[in-house]
């Protein structure tokens, strides 16, 4: 039997405050009590949502050994395919252009998520995006076996197409995820940016793992996308788990009917009268600084990560020693930077600073990341022609993990905000928009990452 609760949630709450302004004196009074969320198991079906959302990308540029093997210079010795010496150009350029076609094919399907969120239901977005990556995986998982010695170009154009697929399905379904979860309080926003995170740490985790493995590079690879497929099938399954919870479904399908009548008469509720356009200015207008400041964020991080940091060598560098060789970018570049995002994520539900009310401190916090930028290009990250100012390894693991940490701090608490500024009504647009500046840092990032790769 569901329990229930009095008291109106901290989401009702910062609603209210919403309406016009911080200081708003509307009562917003809901007409029935809210269900509980058991056990927290809608929060963390959001949070295995967070995962699956940002899942495909890290499982794609922490498969780096396993790409480099199959764009590999077939005419040097089988075991010196991550040798800087014998790096051929499709090696060197996989990484960029895996950023370009990934996040470029994201921002476009997540332009057409804004567009088509008013007339296309979130139910039938999140499960064909999720169908469709699930697909994608399978096929990926199954080429692994398939000797492509002899057609490399092909094989990095499918590598890319794949990617791109993959990438767009997910910009739909993050995008519709992020909309529907800035109608639910937020620590449940929180909550999806952790899964996020968690999710990069888990595809960086099961890199290393399969390198661990006795297997070889292609057996490993084998279980490593099979895992990924494994996973975002149980993220669709997650989220069909929704429509069964009181708590959820009361978000999901009840709060506009129990909610909108409160403030229908004096018009502070009620969307459905605006035109498309219209109904996005007026949110633009109230979260623009939450949504550039998280484009400048993950611009700052998507330029170096993972494109210049995968290159960092170890100052104690040498070829077929275990450290220096195999592991220190595995563990330095993705599993040192996904735990400082997983840390910097949760910490920003339990420390708000910049709080609420200083949006502009927060945005020039954002602005001020770009200092790490010039000191992460000067590690020694091969090959280059600039000269290194870091040699020790301490400079680069200190410097990713702070990339890490402050990209899932300032990134969580613009996207935390940013719904709190809009009417419930606006809610899911104004996640979706979110998700779109995103995703545009992504790309900006990504285009970023390709001049100062040529500039080293």
């Amino acid at each position: 039997m569901a329990e229930y609760v009095a008291d109106i949630t901290e989401r009702e709450a910062l609603m209210s405050r919403s309406l016009n302004g911080d200081e708003s004196n509307h009562k917003y009074v809901p007409r029935r009590q809210i269900p509980i969320d058991r056990y927290f198991a809608v929060y963390f079906i959001f949070l295995f949502l967070g995962i699956a959302s940002l899942l495909p990308w890290n499982f794609f540029i922490t498969a780096k050994t396993y790409f480099q093997y199959k764009l590999r210079n077939t005419t040097a010795p089988e075991s010196s395919y991550s040798d800087p010496a014998t790096l051929t150009e499709l090696q060197l350029l996989l990484l960029s252009y895996l950023e370009i076609s990934s996040t470029v094919s994201n921002l476009v399907c997540l332009g057409f998520t804004v567009m088509l969120v008013r007339f296309i239901s979130l139910k039938k977005r999140v499960v064909l995006s999720l169908s469709l990556i699930i697909l994608v995986f399978a096929a990926t998982t199954i080429l692994v076996n398939i000797n492509s010695d002899e057609w490399q170009t092909g094989f990095f154009g499918v590598t890319m197409a794949s990617a791109a697929i993959i990438n767009g399905a997910t910009a739909v379904m993050t995008g519709s995820v992020f909309g529907l979860v800035c109608r639910f309080p937020p620590m449940y926003t929180q909550s999806v940016m952790t899964g996020q995170a968690v999710g990069g740490t888990f595809a960086a985790l099961a890199s290393i793992f399969s390198l661990l493995g006795s297997g070889t590079v292609i057996e490993s690879a084998f279980g490593y996308f099979l895992t990924a497929t494994a996973v975002c099938t149980v993220a669709l399954l997650a989220y069909a788990l929704l429509y069964y919870f009181e708590f959820s479904k009361y978000y999901i399908t009840e709060t506009d009917e129990n909610h909108l009548n409160a403030q229908d008469s004096e018009g502070l509720m009620s969307t459905d009268h605006l035109g498309h356009i219209e109904f996005y200015t007026t949110i633009v207008k109230k979260i623009w600084r939450q949504g550039i400041g998280v484009c400048v964020v993950f611009t700052v991080t998507l330029s170096v990560f993972p494109a210049v940091c995968s290159t960092i060598r170890s100052g104690d560098y040498q070829p077929g020693d275990p450290w220096s060789d195999k592991f220190f970018i595995p563990v330095v570049c993705y599993l040192f930077f996904n735990l400082g995002d997983w840390i910097g994520r949760p910490i920003s539900g339990w420390i708000q600073q910049p709080s609420y009310r200083h949006q502009n401190l927060l945005f020039i916090l954002c602005l001020f990341r770009v200092v790490l930028v010039p000191l992460i290009m000067f590690c020694d990250a091969q090959p280059r022609s600039l000269p290194v100012w870091f040699h020790n390894d301490a400079f680069p693991i200190a410097l990713i993990i702070i990339l890490g940490i402050t990209n899932g701090y300032f990134g969580t608490l613009n996207m935390m905000y940013a719904p709190q500024r809009v009417p419930l009504g606006q809610a899911e647009g104004a996640g979706v928009l979110m998700s779109l500046m995103l995703t545009l840092g992504l790309a900006l990032g990504s285009g970023l990452s390709i001049l100062l790769i040529k500039l080293l």
